[in-house]
Parts: structure tokens; C-alpha cells; sequence
């Protein structure tokens, strides 16, 4: 539990625990930051980031993958000025101070369920996480859609990485059991129900493929993008590729991935 790691590492206990999970998408690739339809999925591993405010105005940040530790000042705080890992959870400090609310100093701690480098999006987990219990410290209640905005925001502004907005989003809106459909033009999400089972499977499956990625990238997957993982990942479920993206057959085509599931 990251609460006992918490206090293990720092004496006290936590003020502020979240927990944000990684993604696989079933449906769109490209078309967030095109207002098109996208169709992630949740996964039950993920990251969480407990915090504690301090009396001084710094994050000391403790990560468990990698073990180690970061500081950063908040009180001048600009992107650039941290980098790696530590730049997503600044980040979400820098983020939330630039809405207008203002973040104490804080001991964080985050610990990680995902793979680096899967094409799982821990990313966004991590910022997700470590915002969500930042805010807490803050006193400030976000809705998801705020909250992946404000995270987007830290991977656009503050890491300099463009991106849309899907993975942030899919990571703070999903509920466990379900696939979010999002409209990235409206930012309307509804959570779509899968038939039972379905996220264990995927679940068993990725673990064999995340683990296997170094040698499936040199073999005859050629796996180097979340779009390939996605369609090695359909291929051991035996579904179809699900490449259909056009936003006026979003709907039909979730149905039909949902069907292939069953």
C-alpha cells in the first residue's frame, strides 16, 4: 500500500492519496487532437502519488521506478527548469498555481504499475496521480474533464510535449468495467459498459506483451507505437483490427469492437 510506503519513507502519513490508471485504446489514433471519437479502455494497473505538505515551498518528490528522488523550488517555478520524471509532477504544481490556486510545498511519493515505454500512457498516469493529490493539499475539488485539461496543460506547456487531450481524460474519467467514448470536439464522454471478462483478458494479455516488448520490437511485430501494440494486442484476444476512426461511424464502430470482445 502506497500509504505505508508513504510513512516508511517520510515518518508521517499521507494528507492526499490518488490513483490514476494506465490505457489501451480500441478505437482512434491521431483523432484527439483532430476533435474526432477515440475509444480508450482503462487497465486496473496504474500509478499513485500520496503527498504531505511541508513548511518550506519545495517538492521532494520520491519515485519508486525509478528509485530515486527529486527536489524542485516551486517559488519561481518555470517549464524547463526541472526535467525526466520530475517534470510531470512540477508540473502539476506550476499547472495548478497558473489556474490560481496555490500549492504547498510537499513530500510526494509515487509508485508505478505500468511499464515505461508500452505505449500505456503512464504519462498521463503519472500527472493525473500526483495532480489529483497535489489538489487535494490545495483544497481544490476537480470535475475529470478538468482535470485532464489541467494535465494536458503540464505534457503541452510545462514537459513540451504535444499531445491531445485522450490520455489524460482516459485516465481521469474511467471507471473500472467500462470504455470511455469521448467526443474530443465537445469533450462529452460516455462510459460504455464491456461484456464481462473482457478487462481481466486484455489485462493477462498486456502483461505478456509489455514484458515481451524488447523482442517483439526486433521480430516480426515490429512493436515501436501504441498503434501496433494496440493491434498485437486484438490479434492474440483473435478480434479485428480496429483502425476505423471517422467520427461518423464512431458509435457503430465501438459497437462493433464491444461485439468482437464478447
Amino acid at each position: 500500500m502506497i500509504e505505508e510506503a508513504f510513512h516508511k519513507i517520510t515518518g508521517t502519513s499521507p494528507a492526499a492519496v490518488a490513483r490514476a490508471p494506465g490505457r489501451v485504446n480500441l478505437i482512434g489514433e491521431h483523432t484527439d487532437y483532430n476533435d474526432g471519437f477515440v475509444l480508450p479502455l482503462a487497465l486496473t494497473r496504474g500509478v499513485a502519488g500520496a503527498c504531505r505538505a511541508r513548511s518550506d515551498r519545495h517538492i521532494l518528490a520520491y519515485a519508486t521506478q525509478p528509485n530515486e528522488s527529486r527536489e524542485a523550488a516551486l517559488d519561481g517555478l518555470v517549464p524547463g527548469q526541472v526535467t525526466e520524471w520530475l517534470a510531470y509532477v512540477a508540473g502539476g504544481a506550476w499547472a495548478l498555481e497558473r489556474a490560481g490556486r496555490r500549492v504547498p510545498g510537499c513530500d510526494v511519493l509515487i509508485t508505478s504499475a505500468l511499464p515505461i515505454g508500452a505505449g500505456l500512457s503512464s504519462s498521463a498516469a503519472l500527472e493525473v496521480a500526483t495532480a489529483r493529490a497535489m489538489a487535494g493539499l490545495a483544497g481544490l475539488a476537480c470535475d475529470a474533464v478538468a482535470m485532464a485539461r489541467l494535465c494536458q496543460r503540464v505534457e503541452n506547456e510545462f514537459v513540451g510535449l504535444p499531445c491531445g487531450l485522450m490520455d489524460q481524460l482516459a485516465s481521469a474519467a474511467s471507471h473500472e468495467g467500462c470504455a470511455t467514448l469521448l467526443d474530443c470536439r465537445s469533450l462529452a464522454f460516455d462510459l460504455v459498459p464491456l461484456p464481462a471478462g473482457v478487462s481481466r483478458n486484455m489485462e493477462v494479455q498486456l502483461q505478456a506483451l509489455t514484458t515481451e516488448i524488447p523482442r517483439l520490437a526486433k521480430g516480426e511485430f515490429n512493436i515501436n507505437s501504441p498503434v501496433q501494440l494496440r493491434e498485437v494486442l486484438f490479434a492474440r484476444l483473435g478480434m479485428k483490427s480496429a483502425k476505423k476512426t471517422a467520427k461518423t461511424r464512431a458509435a457503430s464502430t465501438a459497437e462493433d469492437v464491444l461485439e468482437e470482445l464478447a
